[in-house]
């Protein structure tokens, strides 16, 4: 199974969509069997979830996503695993022996994004044309 963890350095990000990179990972019979990174500056947060979908990741792995993002991913079949935090290393362990621990909880703040709510007040959207 193929899976991704935003990050930020050595350490899982802060916030799905503000993480510079991303390292994708396959795991078969509790092994990395081949990982690879890639940045994120050339991509919006859509071509994201699009990005991993076509490279054919079924979990992402993050500490903090809004509601809009979860949704994207789970339209696209993708599992989110938010609450994470910590060296990749670690979690790159956890992940392969069956023990990651997901408090389920996305650190995200809502109304800190640009979804349906901003500086914590309901936005309309625009009407569809």
């Amino acid at each position: 199974m193929k899976i991704a963890i935003s990050t930020n350095g050595n350490f899982v990000a802060k916030h799905y969509g503000k993480a510079p990179e991303f390292i994708i990972a396959d795991i078969i019979a509790g092994k990395i069997v081949e990982s690879e990174k890639f940045l994120t500056k050339d991509y919006t947060k859509d071509d994201i979830v699009d990005f991993l979908s076509d490279k054919q990741v079924r979990r992402i792995i993050c500490n903090g996503i809004g509601t809009r993002a979860a949704e994207l991913f789970d339209e696209h079949g993708i599992q989110v695993i938010a609450g994470i935090s910590g060296e990749i290393g670690s979690v790159l362990e956890s992940v392969t022996n069956g023990t990651i621990i997901a408090s389920g909880e996305s650190t995200c703040v809502p109304g800190t994004g640009t979804g349906p709510l901003q500086n914590g007040k309901s936005v309309e959207k625009p009407a569809e044309k």
